[in-house]
């Protein structure tokens, strides 16, 4: 098999993750990455402007009498981003599934980018065959499994 070009595929896929994750951070790049976490965002809520906290039991962030906000965990240095300190990603929400809000904030773009670095290390690894065999690239690969370049022979 030509490993060749398996590995020009992963690197392709990773790049493309990427670029998609510094993409939704600020388009300024004042930031590698961006963690996400969701805030009260209702004018009058005394809780206003602090995280939400996503409970087991909990079927929606935001609701009827109140929305939330998804923005980064970092704050900004003044006048880097207009009028705020934190780079909001969706404002406003209202009925936004708990368990949906969970996973958006558990692969905010600098959990990506951290991800895109660690794949990119064991290819590294692979193809120096060091410890590792080419078994390993097949799995990195299954996650791509639905992108037309993907190649039915390379399934583990």
């Amino acid at each position: 098999m030509a490993w060749d070009v398996l590995l020009d595929f992963l690197h392709d896929r990773i790049e493309e993750d990427e670029e998609a994750a510094r993409a939704a951070c600020d388009p300024r790049g004042a930031r590698r990455g961006e963690h996400w976490h969701w805030v009260h965002a209702w004018p009058d809520d005394p809780l206003a402007e602090t995280p939400v906290t996503l409970d087991d039991d909990e079927r929606f962030v935001g609701g009827h009498f109140a929305h939330a906000d998804l923005r980064s965990v970092e704050a900004y240095p003044a006048g880097v981003l207009p009028d705020d300190s934190a780079h909001v990603v969706l404002q406003g929400a209202v009925e936004v599934e708990a368990g949906v809000a969970r996973h958006i904030v558990r692969h905010d773009p600098s959990r990506v980018l951290s991800e895109a670095d660690a794949k990119r290390r064991i290819i590294a690894v692979v193809a120096e065959g060091r410890d590792l065999d080419a078994r390993v690239l097949r799995i990195l690969a299954l996650p791509y499994a639905l992108h037309p370049d993907y190649r039915p022979e390379w399934r583990p």
